[in-house]
C-alpha cells in the first residue's frame, strides 16, 4: 500500500477543535510556512484534541494532509521514515509550525 501526502497543505482539523486557536494556527502557517493551510474534518473524536476541547481546554489538531491523502500507516509498525510517501520536506513544515508557535507565544 502506498500513499501520497498532499505537498501543498497542512490541515488544521475543524471539528472538535477551538475555532480561535485554529485561526491562530492558520495565521502562523500563512506567515511562516511554505505551504498553505487546508481545511478538513475528522468526522469523529479521532485524537486527544477532542477530549481536551470537550472539557473546555482550547485544542487544535494540525494534520499532515487532507484526510483523502492521510497516511494509512499512522500508529502502526510501518509508520516510519522509510514508508512509501514519507517526506522530510513535509515534516519540516510541521517543525516550522511548532517553532513558530513557541516563538510567538513567548512574545505574549
Amino acid at each position: 500500500m502506498s500513499h501520497t501526502l498532499s505537498p501543498t497543505h497542512l490541515s488544521p482539523l475543524q471539528d472538535r477543535t477551538d475555532a480561535s486557536l485554529n485561526t491562530y494556527l492558520r495565521s502562523l502557517i500563512s506567515t511562516y510556512l511554505q505551504i498553505p493551510a487546508g481545511t478538513d474534518y475528522c468526522g469523529y473524536a479521532c485524537s486527544d484534541h477532542a477530549s481536551w476541547n470537550s472539557k473546555g481546554i482550547p485544542a487544535a489538531f494540525p494534520f499532515e494532509a487532507p484526510t483523502q491523502y492521510e497516511n494509512p500507516y499512522i500508529h502502526t509498525s510501518s509508520d516510519t521514515t522509510s514508508a512509501n510517501g514519507f517526506s522530510w520536506a513535509h515534516s519540516l513544515q510541521f517543525a516550522k509550525l511548532a517553532v513558530a508557535v513557541a516563538v510567538e507565544l513567548t512574545a505574549v
